[in-house]
């Protein structure tokens, strides 16, 4: 997902673990991403508006890995909408 990681605007990609948090991916701007920074939808590629709240910054000790803690609980989830395209073939 993109997503923005205020304070400092930066944009990145956010990816899932599988289990109950996700992690920064892709950002050239690893290293002013300061613990308990906000994350945020980006509206790039047009999937999700811009500004929905995701989570919290934490970092480890290294910062070799930043993870993302999410504000919802993925548990609670009932239903998901999931759209798949396939390539046509010219």
């Amino acid at each position: 997902i993109p997503v923005d990681i205020v304070p400092g605007n930066i944009q990145s990609i956010l990816s899932g673990t599988g289990e109950d948090d996700g992690i920064i991916q892709y950002t050239k701007q690893q290293q002013f991403i300061e613990n308990e920074s906000k994350v945020f939808t980006s509206g790039a590629g047009e999937i999700f508006k811009a500004g929905i709240p995701i989570g919290e910054v934490e970092k480890n000790n290294d910062n070799s890995n930043i993870k993302i803690n999410f504000f919802s609980d993925f548990s609670q989830l009932r239903f998901l909408k999931l759209n798949s395209y396939k390539k046509e073939k010219n």
